[in-house]
This record gives structure tokens, C-alpha cells and sequence, in this order.
């Protein structure tokens, strides 16, 4: 029986030579390495735009295989599964171009053809001057010459930067609902893994996971090819994006300030005793985390328990209550103990807030009403009601702390549930 392909797709200036290395420590797959037009030794000349690009992919690839694809293409692989879902049997994709394009240094520094046509130039003569660029690891000589040959023979690669635009990269990929994973490596100097959390606001409605691989950077098949081949073949997931425990992590990993969680999908798992041994003096809160729960779709909150100052003793036995009445994941999370907490609707433009004393169960439960106000970026006769200056926290903090929130999420409108110790404002789901 024959094994079932791989396409393997690098990024902006590749080659099909750039994966030579992890080629033979694949044995579950037949991996295939792609050119498309401009790249490499394909004689096509380079597409005209995205759309061209994606229709090109999917000529060249045959339906039910899998594909891992790199940075700007593996934006590719998401306008062509826009244009024929499913045509990818499992879609790997490694720190993908798209998010923040308008905001992003880079490619503001190669808008001018001239300084593009540069840095073309040393990439492809000089390699080893984006050395750090490329990797941590120091890499022999075969490999940067391999890269810069790559960089050279692509036709693709200046061209490249007009069809990758913020108006033309992300328009409807929220519809796409293929399964798609996700990785990124917190070694990555090209892509950082801040933008992970924007990719679960991009890609709404897929069957999204995310993995946070450690010591990868952006070429892990140059760096460290038979174990990136284990990896990819072994089928390791991740986490699920599109939950309260996914999206707490993707949260982490933009660095806000999240209190420690950790995401369970059995009450016995070995890496509980350890996490809540890490801060003995701790309470902690264990919330449902359904793969049905805050969706782009439906939010259905409140549909199961939480439960609040659980002492490290009942964690595991409160864990086992929720996944026992048929939840598919719980998150344990150490309690805040807030002097104001408060859920907001939070948009570009103007913060919708509801704030109580304490903790917001008191207005779960019905013993208090909430304040309210409408914060907004076009002053005063946008706004309504007052938020005041309490316990050391102000409008101004707060209205900061949502929108960067919001920006972490690729500013995509949502709910947020913020708490302030006195100290800190903290984001709790």
C-alpha cells in the first residue's frame, strides 16, 4: 500500500532543495516538495495574484493528502482551501503570514522596489548576513549556500510583496471550517509567536489547533530535520483553539496577563499535582471548557459550572465533576481575588463596560447590579456614564488594558471578563 503524500511548502524565496535535509527521516509519509510558479526551477512565471497562486496550489497538488506548508504560503493553503474545502486531508502550517500586515515593519521596509530589489540581492549572495534571522543554531556552509541559491533563482520573490497585502491576505477565511493546525516556535525571529492569538480570530469557524513548539524557530526542518519529521508524522495537535482553555493559552502566549492555567481532558492527568504544587498558598477556579462554548457562531455561556476558591485538595475531584457531565475539556485557574471585576464589549472604536465590587459572581448570582459605562476613542458626546477612579484603577487603565486585548485578537469585537486585584488588571476569559 502505497503511503499516503506530504506536499511540503516553504515560504517567500524557497526552494524544493531547502527540505533536502529532512526528507529521508520520513517513513510514514512520501513527502513532496512543491514549486510554485516563479519559485525554485518551475519556468512558470510568477502568478498575478493570491487568487492565481491558490488555483496554481491546487492544480499542483491532488486531493486527500496532506500538506505542511511555511509563512507567506502557507497563506496560500488557506485561499485554496477557501476556494475547494477539504481538498487537504490535514493542513500543517507554520507561523503563516497575514496577521497585523498593516502594522508590521517588514513589510513596510520592502514597499520601495529599490531597497526590495537589495535585499534580494545579499539574500541571495550573502546569506549568512540574516544568519539570526534564519535560526539560533549556526548552520554549515552547504546550507546557507542552499538558501541563498534558493533566494536566487526565485523570480516570485519581489513580486511577491504586492500580492501579500493587508486588503488581500485575510478577506473571508473566517469561513473556512477545514481543520487546520497550527504551530509555531518560540525560537521563531521572523514571525514571534505573539501572533498565534490572531490566527483564532482570522480562522473563526475552522477546526483550528495550535501547537507551541519549544526551541523551533522558523526553519525547524534545517535545524533539527529527523525531529521535526517525528513530529509531523507522531500527528501531535496541540491544543483546541476555539475554547475558554485555548483561547486563555493564546492569550498567554501575546503576553497578556492571564492568571496560570492549565486545560484538562481527564481529572487524573500527571501535570496537575505538579502545576498546583507550584504555588501552594493558591485558590483556585476550575471552569467548563467546551469545544461548544464561545464560538463565533453561538457563545452559549453559562451553560455549565465554575467553580471558584476550589483549595488544591478538591481540584482534581471538581475537574472530574465537570468532564464527568460530558464536557470535552476543564481549565484550573488560580483564583483572583478582585476588589472590581467586570465584563466588557470591546471594540476599536468604544468599550461597553458592566463593573461590580468584588467578584463578578455576586452578579451571577442576583446580589448586586452592575455599573455601567461606554468609554470610546471620539471623546465625550460618544460616551455615557462615568467609570471612576476606584481602588487605584481609572478609565484610562482599563480602556488600555481592553484594547490591547482586543489587538491581541486581531481586533476582531468580543467579550472580555477583567478583573483588578488592587494591584493588576487581570484577563480571565
Amino acid at each position: 500500500m502505497s503511503k499516503p503524500i506530504l506536499y511540503l511548502l516553504a515560504g517567500n524565496g524557497s526552494a524544493a532543495d531547502w527540505w533536502d535535509d529532512a526528507l529521508p527521516h520520513f517513513h510514514r509519509y512520501q513527502p513532496v516538495p512543491l514549486e510554485l510558479p516563479g519559485f525554485g526551477d518551475n519556468p512558470a512565471p510568477p502568478c498575478e495574484d493570491l487568487a492565481a497562486y491558490a488555483q496554481a496550489l491546487l492544480d499542483a497538488t491532488e486531493p486527500d493528502h496532506a500538506i505542511m506548508a511555511v509563512g507567506v504560503n502557507a497563506l496560500l493553503v488557506l485561499h485554496a482551501l477557501q476556494r475547494r474545502p477539504g481538498h487537504f486531508s490535514r493542513s500543517v502550517l507554520l507561523a503563516p503570514v497575514g496577521a497585523f500586515l498593516w502594522e508590521r515593519r517588514l513589510p513596510k521596509l520592502m514597499a520601495p522596489k529599490p531597497l526590495r530589489k537589495a535585499i534580494h540581492w545579499l539574500l541571495s549572495r550573502y546569506p549568512t548576513l540574516f544568519a539570526r534571522k534564519f535560526s539560533n543554531q549556526t548552520w554549515t556552509h552547504a546550507q546557507y549556500r542552499r538558501m541563498g541559491a534558493g533566494y536566487a533563482r526565485c523570480r516570485a520573490f519581489l513580486p511577491h510583496w504586492d500580492l501579500v497585502r493587508a486588503d488581500t491576505a485575510l478577506p473571508l477565511l473566517e469561513w473556512i471550517t477545514d481543520r487546520i493546525e497550527l504551530v509555531w516556535g518560540d525560537q521563531d525571529n521572523v514571525l514571534g509567536v505573539r501572533q498565534a492569538a490572531a490566527w483564532s480570530a482570522i480562522l473563526a469557524r475552522a477546526d483550528l489547533t495550535v501547537t507551541l513548539q519549544a526551541g523551533w524557530g522558523h526553519y525547524p526542518w534545517i535545524d533539527a530535520p529527523a525531529t521535526f519529521a517525528q513530529w509531523l508524522e507522531a500527528g501531535d495537535t496541540g491544543f483546541v483553539a476555539h475554547t475558554k482553555g485555548g483561547r486563555l493559552a493564546l492569550a498567554t502566549m501575546a503576553d497578556l496577563p492571564v492568571p496560570p492555567a492549565l486545560s484538562l481532558t481527564r481529572a487524573d492527568d500527571p501535570r496537575l499535582p505538579g502545576f498546583l504544587a507550584s504555588q501552594p498558598d493558591a485558590e483556585w477556579a476550575v471552569r467548563s471548557s467546551s469545544h461548544g462554548e464561545d464560538q463565533a457562531d453561538a457563545a452559549n455561556a453559562g451553560l455549565h459550572t465554575t467553580f471558584l476558591r476550589v483549595p488544591a485538595s478538591q481540584a482534581a475531584a471538581r475537574v472530574a465533576a465537570l468532564l464527568d457531565g460530558g464536557l470535552e475539556e476543564a481549565v484550573v485557574q488560580r483564583f483572583v481575588a478582585p476588589v472590581l471585576s467586570g465584563i466588557a464589549f470591546v471594540r476599536h472604536l468604544a468599550v461597553e463596560v458592566e463593573w461590580v465590587q468584588g467578584h463578578l459572581e455576586t452578579l451571577a448570582d442576583g446580589q448586586a447590579s452592575p455599573q455601567r459605562a461606554i468609554l470610546s476613542r471620539l471623546g465625550e458626546p460618544w460616551q455615557s456614564g462615568t467609570f471612576p477612579t476606584a481602588h487605584g484603577l481609572n478609565a484610562t487603565q482599563l480602556w488600555t488594558f481592553l484594547q490591547r486585548v482586543l489587538r491581541a485578537f486581531h481586533y476582531v469585537p468580543g467579550d472580555v471578563e477583567w478583573a483588578w486585584d488592587g494591584t493588576r488588571l487581570w484577563l480571565l476569559q
